[in-house]
């Protein structure tokens, strides 16, 4: 029973002080507007392991767009970069993702799976180390598709307000 205990205690200690969440919001080229949550485990290493789900949605000239969606990203950083060390930082990112489009006009015959999509993800960001627990980013996403009935890509770019949990 101790053994179980300390085994608890030392993961949630790792968990506690290894986790951010964020919210972004942007522009895609389609075009639509971009909103997605993301939760990011850190680890010892540059490589941090994160978890998202997104919407796109636009209204232009009578029609509506609508994609939901999630991706799975491996981040790097350029550095094991804090608050402390500077107040700037790049990382990179690439990735898996899952996307279903919502066009009621376009797709209204189409069966889930026909309006979906798998395909590969890859980003670049520019951080700014506001506070200790708050960190500001600009990001740029490509997204590849690999339903090419969906078409074959889509590109974000925007901001990113992250919180740092575990302070």
């Amino acid at each position: 029973m101790k053994l179980f205990v300390l085994i608890v205690l030392n993961l949630l200690h790792v968990a506690a002080n290894a986790q951010q969440v964020s919210i972004r919001a942007g522009k895609s080229f389609t075009p639509a507007d971009f909103l997605s949550l993301r939760y990011e485990h850190w680890s010892n290493s540059r490589l941090h392991l994160c978890l998202g789900g997104y919407m796109e949605r636009s209204n232009r000239s009578g029609l509506n767009y609508s994609a939901y969606g999630a991706d799975f990203l491996m981040h790097c950083y350029a550095t094991n970069q804090s608050y402390e060390e500077g107040r700037f930082g790049f990382k990179s990112a690439i990735g898996i993702h899952w996307q279903s489009e919502q066009e009621p006009w376009l797709y209204r015959d189409w069966t889930a799976k026909e309006r979906s999509s798998f395909g590969l993800t890859g980003e670049l960001s520019g951080l700014w180390f506001m506070t200790e627990a708050f960190t500001l980013n600009s990001f740029l996403q490509q997204k590849i598709l690999f339903n090419p009935k969906l078409g074959r890509s889509r590109f974000v770019v925007g901001l990113e307000l992250a919180y740092r949990l575990g302070l």
